[in-house]
């Protein structure tokens, strides 16, 4: 758990919830550390290949999130190597040069 880069905090629980299949996170924050209640949380890395923590941002409300509160506004973490790899073996479409041709006529042109 992180607030401007700075650590101040950990993940103490982690379970699926199987109705709505989304993830529910126990924190334990520095006492220090008063999130306001429309706070965002954001699963990111330490880089490329870095580890992952959970980002905390304050939102511009006035209220404070009482302890044992909830953070609705999150996203999970991006699946870099999905996306690299999506951009890589992508179906490129008609007219792509980049693709080697395999000898095979395209369908909309009647063999002789």
């Amino acid at each position: 758990m992180r607030v401007a880069g700075v650590k101040v905090g950990s993940v103490v629980d982690f379970t699926l919830n199987t109705e709505n299949f989304q993830a529910n996170t126990v924190m334990e924050l520095d006492p220090k550390v008063k999130l306001t209640d429309d706070a965002t949380a954001k699963v990111t890395a330490e880089g490329l290949l870095g580890s992952k923590f959970i980002a905390l941002e304050q939102g511009g409300s006035e209220t404070l999130l009482a302890d044992g509160g909830v953070i609705s506004n999150t996203q999970g973490a991006v699946d870099i190597w999905s996306l690299i790899s999506q951009a890589m073996f992508a179906n490129k479409g008609p007219g792509d040069q980049s693709a080697p041709d395999q000898g095979v006529p395209p369908s909309d042109t009647k063999s002789p």
